[in-house]
């Protein structure tokens, strides 16, 4: 690599160092010592688990469907029902006789 450089990729590096630069005022200091930090210290029960559910994506009732609670679930979803386990295809999975899974979560 030569010291030479011209006026492309000057404007590429700098660019790179400016949003490095504002990305690293964005991330609080105190972020990585409070992920990073040993179970023991903080107290935490065990395994968490975190979800994140978006507006229009898929919720609760959607990932785990309550099928055998007669008909509220369907009346109240009637184009976004999941599909009681064995109706055909996009059918939930059968978890207890009573709730199943989204069928996009399969194992």
């Amino acid at each position: 690599m030569s010291l030479k450089m011209n006026r492309r990729e000057f404007l590429g590096v700098a660019g790179t160092l400016g949003v490095l630069g504002a990305s690293s005022a964005l991330f609080p200091r105190w972020m990585p010592r409070l992920a990073f930090r040993d179970q023991q210290q903080s107290g935490a029960p065990g395994d968490i688990l975190i979800n994140i559910f978006l507006r229009g994506g898929m919720d609760g009732l959607s990932a785990v469907v309550p099928y055998a609670e007669g008909g509220h679930y369907y009346d109240a979803r009637p184009t976004q029902a999941i599909a009681a386990p064995g109706a055909g295809f996009n059918a939930a999975i059968d978890l207890d006789g009573q709730f199943g899974l989204h069928p996009a979560l399969a194992p």
